[in-house]
């Protein structure tokens, strides 16, 4: 039974990381901390549902149309609301808007109840001895390992990634050395809103749907990107595969209802010890 829920800690931590992912490198080399990410995940888990239920598509090749989608509604939302933030709080409050207009809008779309996406995806699982790998989740792990990775190699090596890490710690001297700080704030936003995109995927593919769902994620997201360091991609892979172990362990041997105190009590220590974000 233990094995069996760290191998679930560990999947759901890679839905963790995949969640956590936009919203640690707008707040880490943006200071934009944006609730509405969330809120983008569900929005792209009901789309990856209408579109693989309406025209038999592979859940996974919706990805093709939704993600290039999402990229230029996070850009949009960069250019036209996030672009006017005085500061982190002034975020907050205006993605949190965002979430709840978003949070209506599915509503009112799909309507308040439950949506499984039946793909063969969530029938197959794997039998390793006496463990059980569900296909879904191993491939919500895989992906969140390989994002990861390549947002990683992408911000210590290659030309934007630098730019963005410049342009976080002073702007104006980036600026200053031929950085157009816009731009990379534009791209910075629309990865972001990407990677919400293929969180939704594997929420879908994992999860059953409903709106009200979405706020369930955030305050558990929040501790893992916070205990990762913002901006570290690594770190934030790491936090949320130690958090959900945590969590599934704690569930294991006690009461689901005690799984929320492992994300919040880690939160707590680690801004006492570190309270520099």
């Amino acid at each position: 039974m233990i094995g069996q829920s760290l191998l679930a800690g560990l999947f759901t931590g890679g839905l963790y990381a995949l969640l956590g992912l936009g919203l640690s490198l707008t707040w880490g080399l943006l200071r934009v901390i944006n609730l509405a990410n969330f809120a983008l995940a569900f929005l792209g888990a009901y789309l990856t549902y209408q579109l693989a239920t309406a025209l038999r598509l592979d859940p996974i090749l919706t990805l093709v149309a939704i993600v290039p989608g999402f990229f230029v509604v996070g850009v949009v939302l960069e250019e036209g609301f996030l672009r006017l933030r005085i500061d982190e709080l002034t975020s907050l409050i205006v993605t949190f808007g965002l979430t709840v207009i978003l949070e209506s809008l599915i509503q009112w779309i799909w309507t308040a109840d439950f949506r499984r996406l039946e793909s063969p995806y969530m029938r197959t699982s794997l039998k390793l001895g006496t463990i059980y790998v569900g296909l879904g989740g191993l491939l919500a792990f895989v992906a969140a390992v390989a994002l990861t990775l390549a947002t990683w190699a992408w911000l210590r090596w290659s030309y934007l990634g630098k730019a963005a890490r410049a342009c976080a710690q002073d702007g104006p001297i980036a600026g200053a050395f031929g950085v157009n700080r816009r731009r990379v704030a534009l791209l910075l936003a629309g990865l972001s809103s990407a990677y919400a995109a293929v969180a939704g995927l594997f929420i879908a593919l994992n999860h059953t749907l409903a709106p009200a769902q979405i706020y369930s994620w955030i305050g558990v997201v929040f501790a893992a990107v916070i205990i990762g360091r913002l901006g570290n991609a690594l770190g934030l892979l790491a936090a949320s595969i130690f958090i959900a172990a945590s969590e599934a362990l704690t569930m294991a041997v006690t009461a689901p209802g005690w799984a929320p105190l492992v994300s919040f009590t880690l939160l707590i220590v680690i801004l006492l010890l570190r309270p520099e974000l």
